[in-house]
């Protein structure tokens, strides 16, 4: 693209970075659980949360919260309409290996 359009991109995706929609988000799941990744990423507007875990029973809800416009939110989730798919491992288990990659690093 032309100059102009790569600066406007450029301008929209610094924006985004210094307006998150939610910050220092946790997840506390309802039974004990192995959760990748360990410190979830601010989230932006349009983007999903996205985590996997790993856990001996089923999982039936979880709560999520953070700072919304620097004021503590928090919302609770069901997972009982949730169904097992294949691959879910392989997801869960490249996510566990970053993750032990990255606590190498730092």
């Amino acid at each position: 693209g032309s100059v102009d359009t790569v600066q406007q991109g450029m301008q929209q995706l610094f924006s985004k970075l210094t307006h998150p929609l939610l910050a220092d988000l946790l997840i506390n799941f309802s039974e004990d659980v192995e959760v990748y990744p360990r410190v979830l990423p601010d989230l932006y507007k349009g983007e999903p949360l996205m985590v996997s875990y790993k856990a001996a029973q089923p999982v039936d809800n979880l709560k999520v919260s953070g700072s919304l416009k620097n004021q503590y939110w928090q919302k609770g989730l069901s997972l009982r309409q949730g169904a097992q798919q294949s691959g879910l491992d392989v997801l869960w288990a490249r996510r566990k290996i970053a993750q032990l990659a990255q606590s190498q690093r730092g």
